[in-house]
C-alpha cells in the first residue's frame, strides 16, 4: 500500500534537533511571501507528527539527513539518486536535495518501497523509493569504518 505524505515519520534525535535549528533560522530570515516559506511549514508539521528515536535505535532503511536515496518515477521508470541534506546558505546543492524542498519533505523518514506523491519543478509526480544508503551517516557517527 502506498505511503501517504501526511503519515508519521521516524527521525533520529540529532536529525530532529538539526532540522528544528534550521527551521528557526529560516523562519527568522525568510519573508512569509517567499514561495519556499510554505515548504517550511509543511516540514515543520511533519516534524510535529514524527516519531523521534535515539540515534542508534533508528530502524534500518529509513531516509535520514545525509541518506543517499534512489527514487524511481512511476510514470517513466527513470531513476535518480541524490543525498538528502540540510540547506547551507551559499552552498550549491549539486546532487543533494534539501529536506525543506517538497521532495525532501515527502521522503524524510520513509522506507524502501514507499510511494511518494509530490510536486516537483516539472509538475506533480509519483515516485517509489528503491534504495536507501545511510553508510555516509554511519561512517560520520563512527558506526562503520572505511
Amino acid at each position: 500500500m502506498p505511503a501517504k505524505n501526511n503519515r508519521a515519520i521516524h527521525i533520529t534525535e540529532s536529525d530532529y534537533e538539526k532540522a528544528k535549528q534550521q527551521l528557526s533560522f529560516f523562519y527568522c530570515f525568510m519573508p512569509v511571501e517567499n514561495k519556499a516559506f510554505k515548504n517550511l511549514i509543511i516540514f515543520d508539521k511533519a516534524l510535529d507528527r514524527a516519531t523521534i528515536v535515539p540515534n542508534k535505535a533508528i530502524p534500518a532503511g529509513i531516509v535520514m539527513i545525509n541518506s543517499q536515496v534512489t527514487l524511481e518515477e512511476m510514470k517513466t521508470g527513470l531513476e535518480t539518486t541524490f543525498m538528502v541534506a540540510l540547506p547551507t546558505p551559499g552552498e550549491c546543492m549539486g546532487k543533494k536535495i534539501s529536506i525543506f524542498s517538497p521532495l525532501g519533505c515527502a521522503i524524510i523518514g520513509r522506507r524502501i518501497g514507499d510511494v511518494i506523491e509530490c510536486e516537483t519543478p516539472h509538475g506533480f509526480n509519483t515516485f517509489v523509493i528503491t534504495k536507501i544508503d545511510n553508510r555516509a551517516d554511519k561512517i560520520a557517527a563512527g558506526h562503520v569504518t572505511g
